[in-house]
């Protein structure tokens, strides 16, 4: 019988959340030729013998190190609904910092009339935010396809994402959708999604101020840096589904508002859009040890606008 020896030839990719090299690392490359050389090093100097300790060693360590995969008793019903609890505690938990929205209301004040702003600023690295008219309902057609990825994914789960939805996957529809690339795929996402609870499902998620349906898409500034702030602590969607999301904002289409105002150091992931006198951008900022998430909504204002303020609020993030 002919034993298939398995291949090491195509390896998944890894993604960082952090955001450090991008969304998305060839971390497994790495770690499978480290191990490979260590391997070889310990056979050559302590022969077989401390190869086989060293993997036993290795099995142990794995064996007593908890992973989110292997848990060793099963989760009681009120065991998962406390740690539920908790989670939205420490998401929409933030502490307001007053000097920071001071300043930021400032910079508005040079606005002309007749314009409506809605800002939101949270520190990824701490509690710190600040809030500008950021519960305020306003009209998304774009920036709320963000929110869709929730009933989605309740009709259709992430695994399936790369099976053919038509000519397409759901996959690069999701993609396509977030980097404002391809909007026509977005009914190819509405049919796979649970359209019909869509604003309930996004309502237990905590988002009171998002209505998702065919005749009405809108949020607020607030529920969108918090869906940005929860998808970067991977508290909201599957890691599958989280990565596909973070797919489309590195390679979001519009960059004339948030990401025009940072400098080359910087990596911004962001949904931007633009409707008539609306233009709203919603990024996740890192620059060194700097990371924040900046949601700037507008009717009347300007890209240039938006660009500025984000520039004088990433000067106010920095240490």
């Amino acid at each position: 019988m002919k034993i298939k020896r398995p291949s090491f030839r195509r390896e998944k990719r890894v993604y960082y959340f952090d955001h450090r090299n991008g969304v998305l690392e060839n971390k497994r490359t790495s770690r499978l030729r480290a191990l490979t050389s260590s391997l070889m090093a310990l056979f050559i100097v302590g022969g077989a013998g401390a190869l086989t300790m060293h993997v036993l060693e290795q099995r142990q360590s794995t064996a007593q190190t908890p992973t989110l995969q292997r848990q060793s008793a099963p989760i009681s019903t009120t065991q998962k609904s406390s740690e539920e609890d908790k989670l939205k505690d420490v998401t929409l938990k933030a502490r307001e910092d007053e000097q920071l929205a001071k300043d930021v209301k400032s910079k508005l004040k040079n606005i002309p009339g007749g314009q409506k702003w809605s800002v939101y600023i949270r520190d990824l690295k701490s509690d710190r935010m600040a809030s500008i008219n950021a519960d305020a309902q306003l009209t998304a057609p774009g920036l709320s396809n963000l929110f869709l990825a929730i009933p989605l994914e309740a009709k259709s789960p992430s695994k399936n994402w790369s099976y053919k939805y038509g000519k397409t996957t759901l996959a690069n529809c999701v993609e396509s959708v977030v980097s404002a690339k391809d909007t026509n795929c977005l009914p190819t996402l509405k049919g796979a999604s649970d359209m019909k609870n869509a604003n309930n499902l996004i309502a237990n998620q905590g988002f009171k101020k998002t209505q998702y349906t065919d005749k009405e898409q809108s949020t607020s500034a607030r529920d969108a840096g918090d869906l940005l702030f929860r998808l970067q602590n991977g508290q909201v969607l599957s890691d599958k589904a989280r990565r596909v999301v973070f797919d489309g904002l590195y390679r979001q289409k519009m960059r004339e508002g948030v990401p025009k105002s940072c400098g080359a150091t910087c990596l911004v992931a962001n949904i931007a859009t633009e409707s008539g006198n609306i233009r709203q951008d919603a990024a996740i900022v890192t620059d060194g040890d700097t990371k924040y998430v900046v949601v700037i909504m507008t009717n009347g204002g300007s890209w240039s606008q938006i660009a500025g303020l984000a520039g004088d609020i990433h000067k106010e993030m920095k240490p």
